[in-house]
């Protein structure tokens, strides 16, 4: 069963297919398709004409640029574009918007560059980050989205 949160705006031609999940107050922008079993965590912004390919998750208030083909999850805050999607950085507008502070905003730039600009493997990107700023809740949300990827995320 496919599931929808309050308050989205599904603009001309979206497409959500079967068995997704959308979280709550989500954007798709004109002709954004879903395949199916896509999740989108609360708050995501889709720009237009991204495709999402099936069993692709999409972290909490992560913003996918126009005409991006996603292939691989995209973690909580993070902004990704192109085809095939990579991380570019930090969602900060989007953070911004809804409260986060300097500090918070801080943090997840770290993650960032550990994860997508740093030459370490993956899972020593995700102990670095576990331990300088594990004790933070958006950087457990990474680290627990990232360890809990199936398809990979899209560094």
């Amino acid at each position: 069963m496919t599931t929808v949160g309050d308050e989205c705006l599904f603009m001309a031609t979206s497409h959500v297919a079967h068995d997704c999940h959308v979280g709550s107050r989500v954007v798709m922008a004109n002709g954004t398709a879903l395949a199916g079993h896509v999740t989108l965590g609360d708050g995501c912004i889709l720009g237009g004409l991204v495709g999402i390919h099936q069993f692709v998750k999409v972290g909490r208030l992560a913003f996918i640029g126009a005409g991006a083909m996603v292939a691989q999850d995209v973690p909580p805050f993070m902004m990704a574009v192109g085809d095939r999607a990579r991380l570019i950085g930090v969602n900060t507008l989007g953070l911004e918007r809804v409260g986060l502070n300097v500090d918070q905003i801080r943090v997840l730039k770290t993650v960032y560059k550990l994860l997508c600009l740093s030459d370490l493997k993956l899972v020593e990107a995700l102990d670095k980050i576990s331990t300088e700023h594990g004790d933070t809740a958006e950087a457990r949300e990474v680290l627990e989205f990232v360890r809990a990827s199936e398809r990979g995320i899209c560094r």
